[in-house]
């Protein structure tokens, strides 16, 4: 009998909005690791001229047989076809060990179908093995006011196998699962990136 496999959800709160240095350390080190990082943002989270500095910061920290993709989507099932069609090569040069990160995804809308992020949450783990064995969700700055966003972060902690806390130069642990481990090799990678392991 074959074991499921289940897709993996890593979380990270920034609790600082000014923590962008340790994305971009943490993506250079996946790079070195064959890690192909999608970056996904909700659409007009960034002014044009912030998303091609961005761009352009990105495109310092890839490698050309590894390069940092950037995407910008207004709800999760966007997010998720764009990272698929990246996965199948759709969308230019692909490797094999694809990472979706997605940044302060719980502002992204609802869907075409009225789903909010937390029941699109729920649809997604179900719908992600396949492609993607570890999606990593960052987000950054204090607990938001707005409802919606607060039910996502909520959300997040609760279906994520790992939890962390980004602080002053290291990463303080908030949840593990115990059976948290991966059949797929380059997950573990990922993971001692982050200088969890």
């Amino acid at each position: 009998m074959v074991e499921e496999v289940r897709a993996m959800l890593l979380t990270l709160f920034s609790f600082d909005k000014r923590r962008p240095l340790f994305l971009l350390r943490w993506l250079t080190r996946l790079v070195e690791r064959n890690v192909q990082p999608v970056l996904i943002l909700p659409k007009g989270s960034l002014s044009l001229e912030d998303g091609l500095k961005l761009g352009k910061l990105l495109s310092e920290f890839s490698r050309p047989s590894v390069p940092i993709l950037l995407g910008f989507a207004e709800s999760l099932a966007q997010a998720e076809a764009f990272c698929k069609e990246v996965k199948k090569g759709k969308l230019g040069q692909t490797v094999p060990r694809v990472l979706p990160v997605f940044l302060n995804a719980t502002r992204l809308k609802s869907d075409s179908r009225g789903k909010d992020f937390s029941d699109q949450l729920e649809g997604l783990e179900k719908d992600w093995e396949n492609s993607f064995p570890l999606t990593c969700f960052i987000e950054f700055g204090r607990d938001p006011s707005h409802l919606a966003e607060a039910s996502g972060r909520t959300s997040l902690f609760e279906l994520s196998s790992l939890v962390a806390e980004v602080g002053f130069g290291k990463l303080r642990l908030l949840k593990r699962e115990e059976n948290f481990s991966s059949p797929i090799e380059w997950t573990g990678e990922v993971l001692s990136s982050l200088r969890l392991e």
